[in-house]
């Protein structure tokens, strides 16, 4: 009894050790469960991530604007008179083959409008003509002569002087050498004072030749207002309203009063030249020519004496001094006519300039005129075109070189036109290759090249033009157009997603993926790794920093990441 006591001990002291080590394998068993569990549950609550290689090459940009279609250029048709439209056939918008018919125009207003402008023209070269006839300005050749002259003189007095002074004892002839010379002088002078009394003559006679031709054109213009106001009167007495009859016919009167009084004030102003004083002139040079014969005559019969030889030398003396101060005056006289002659020469020139300028005006208006006179009244379109503009109505009166018609020529190529602000306008210059199409509208885009790029301060921004080849679609004038271009610039090293690029602590980062080992195998991290943006565009970054071609860049992410963040591939 008792050695069966102390096996039974034993059988249960086994039975609780391994009962113990039962416990303790389930004990770890399921601490070992749990932790698997747990490391499954972790790992399904790690953030996804899928990652990228860093790239080089170009960074690619989209460029996009709305731009207008815009003509060049467009045709204006003008009024090249007092015109009246009888009809107008056309409207905006309507296309139009050359030769086509735009308008009908009253010829009678036409013509009359022609001779008018003609007869201004006659006016104004007669006007012209006489200005020039009557300038004269200030005579300085006469004046240079007057000069020159008083130089001779008192250089003639000077000599004479010294003559005198050499020869006072014995030197009479040179007295009547004096005599002689003067007599010649004299002579000389009365010829001059001819010939110039004959040429103002002469040119008397021409003034009133132009005055009586003058007078005649005016009397034309008389007959001609009288001849249109008598037209006038048949043409409109039944067919234009009273009160605007009574009007014009009192304008044509006064105009014909105005003309008139013009002839008759034209005609009280004219004063024949008084050439009176030119033959004055000369029979007074010719009366002096007489007295010099004269002295001549009397210094040869009683300036023999001594005594007669002191009087000379001292009129002699008197006559050096009055020449001497003769050529101060003249010469200041000179001076005075040169600056005369400046300031009249150039009001001349200023004169002549502004008259021609008015006849080549009148010329080119009538010439416009009479090259644009509409046949048998019809104003035609000069080219295949497109009307943009119609600025006249039917019956309506219209003035000279008001625009009736703008068109649009149809064989003329467009110009799409657009803006950038200074950012995108530096991925965009001229010549680059750009896009079109008709906005809303899918139709084919039409390629074409930047023609023009200029910066503009008042708006800041830089406005381009494209021209479109003629026939480009469907694309007319004042459409509306999408541009669309695209620019490749680099080459970077490296470039990765904008979408990998993330703000830490104000820094530009980018997640590397990195491995290390964990409780159940390798696991995935990721390391903040600063960068340098150089450059973005729509999709991609070029960077510069500690990356290398072969680092895994994380590029999506289900879950925000911070730097030593657990995560799994995707």
């Amino acid at each position: 009894m008792e050695d069966r006591v102390p096996a039974m001990d034993e059988i249960r002291l086994q039975y609780r050790k391994r009962m113990v080590k039962k416990a303790a394998l389930v004990f770890f068993g399921i601490v070992l469960l749990l932790t698997f569990f747990s490391k499954t549950i972790n790992n399904m609550l790690l953030p996804e991530v899928e990652y990228v290689t860093p790239r080089s090459g170009y960074l690619n940009f989209s460029i996009r604007a709305a731009g207008e279609v815009r003509a060049p250029f467009t045709h204006k048709v003008f009024a090249q008179g007092n015109w009246h439209v009888v009809d107008v056939l056309v409207k905006e918008g309507d296309v139009v083959m050359k030769g086509d018919v735009l308008a009908i125009v009253d010829m009678e207003d036409i013509s009359l409008e022609i001779q008018k402008k003609e007869f201004e023209i006659r006016r104004l070269q007669n006007d012209l003509a006489q200005y020039q006839a009557t300038f004269t300005g200030v005579d300085l050749e006469a004046c240079e002569q007057q000069v020159e002259k008083a130089r001779e003189e008192a250089e003639a007095a000077r000599e004479n002087l010294d003559i005198i002074l050499a020869q006072f004892e014995d030197d009479v002839q040179k007295v009547i050498k004096e005599a002689q010379e003067a007599r010649d002088r004299a002579i000389k002078e009365s010829e001059a004072a001819y010939k110039e009394w004959q040429d103002q003559k002469a040119e008397a006679e021409k003034l009133e030749a132009q005055y009586n031709r003058t007078v005649e054109e005016k009397k034309m213009a008389i007959s001609l207002k009288r001849r249109e106001i008598r037209y006038y009167r048949e043409q409109a007495e039944d067919t234009v309203p009273e009160d605007e009859y009574d009007i014009e016919v009192s304008r044509m009167r006064l105009e014909l009063t105005r003309l008139e009084n013009e002839l008759e004030d034209y005609m009280n102003s004219f004063k024949a030249p008084d050439i009176s004083r030119y033959q004055e002139a000369f029979h007074q040079s010719l009366q002096t020519a007489i007295e010099a014969e004269k002295h001549l005559k009397k210094v040869s019969e009683t300036y023999a004496t001594q005594s007669d030889m002191r009087l000379r030398l001292n009129e002699a003396q008197k006559r050096y001094d009055d020449a001497v101060k003769q050529v101060d005056e003249s010469i200041r006289t000179l001076e005075k006519k040169q600056e005369e002659a400046k300031a009249e020469q150039l009001v001349y020139t200023q004169t002549v300039y502004q008259k021609k300028t008015e006849i080549q005006l009148a010329s080119l208006e009538l010439e416009l005129m009479k090259k644009y006179l509409p046949q048998d009244g019809r104003l035609t379109a000069p080219m295949d075109a497109m009307v943009k503009a119609v600025n006249i109505e039917k019956g309506q009166a219209c003035s000279p070189q008001q625009m009736l018609f703008e068109l649009i020529d149809s064989n003329a190529s467009l110009s799409v036109q657009w803006t950038l602000n200074p950012a995108r306008a530096e991925l965009l210059g001229t010549g680059d290759q750009v896009s079109f199409r008709i906005k809303g509208e899918k139709t084919e885009e039409i390629r074409g090249t930047v023609g023009k790029k200029e910066f503009s301060a008042g708006d800041g921004l830089y406005h381009y033009a494209s021209e479109l080849p003629a026939g480009s679609g469907n694309i007319r004038e004042g459409m509306a157009v999408e541009i669309s271009a695209s620019r490749s610039i680099g080459e970077y090293p490296l470039i990765v997603p904008n979408s990998s690029i993330s703000n830490q602590g104000g820094l530009d980062c980018v997640f590397v993926l990195r491995e290390r080992s964990g409780a159940l195998g390798q696991e995935y991290y990721v390391e903040a790794v600063q960068v340098n943006v150089i450059e973005q565009d729509d999709f991609n970054a070029a960077v510069s920093g500690t990356l290398s071609p072969q680092d895994r860049i994380v590029s999506m992410s289900t879950k925000a990441l911070e730097d030593g963040t657990q995560v799994k591939l995707r």
